[in-house]
């Protein structure tokens, strides 16, 4: 009996050692995993929220993250808010294509991660435009190519979020501050 309750073990440890979880859309996963690998679930949807935030309380989404990042940016007075256009289609092919076009000084270097990806370009090229479920034979949406895309997209948005804050504050007037008292 020990044996099937094998990957119950991974989302224990996941659990108890307090790791975030990374996804895309990913409200359907998590329902799937709270249903199938913790317990039933609850009667409502805030005692779903609040539960799966008791366990996992560092989720992000990152296509939650990207429409929030982009009403932020739209919303803030600066000169310097290119960085919207491109978060406004927030698929995750999209994103993927979209945010490596942020470049500077300090964007994230995963080139690696490009070119391994360069097997997958004509798929990804069909996902930008395509619902992907009626291509056949796509490799997208496979949940190593995912996994992989997916965690390229959160670095590129913690970077635009990282530019916003920094061009916010370019454009503040900060009373000045004393040092040494």
């Amino acid at each position: 009996m020990e044996h099937l309750n094998g990957f119950s073990k991974v989302i224990d440890a996941i659990a108890r050692l307090n790791q975030p979880i990374v996804g895309h859309n990913m409200l359907m996963d998590l329902i799937l995993i709270y249903k199938q690998f913790y317990e039933d679930l609850p009667p409502s949807y805030q005692d779903f929220k609040n539960r799966i935030h008791e366990l996992f309380p560092h989720l992000y989404d990152t296509k939650h993250i990207s429409a929030s990042l982009r009403r932020d940016l739209q919303t803030q007075s600066i000169k310097k808010t290119q960085d919207v256009e491109y978060l406004f289609d927030t698929s995750l092919f999209a994103l993927y294509e979209n945010t490596a076009k942020v470049k500077d000084l300090f964007s994230p270097f995963i080139t690696p991660v490009d070119e391994a990806l360069g097997r997958y370009r004509s798929e990804i090229e069909v996902g930008l435009n395509k619902n992907l479920e009626s291509v056949k034979g796509s490799h997208c949406h496979e949940a190593g190519l995912d996994a992989v895309i997916t965690g390229a997209v959160f670095l590129r948005l913690a970077h635009i979020s990282e530019r916003r804050d920094e061009q916010f504050l370019e454009h503040r007037t900060f009373a000045p501050t004393v040092a040494g008292k």
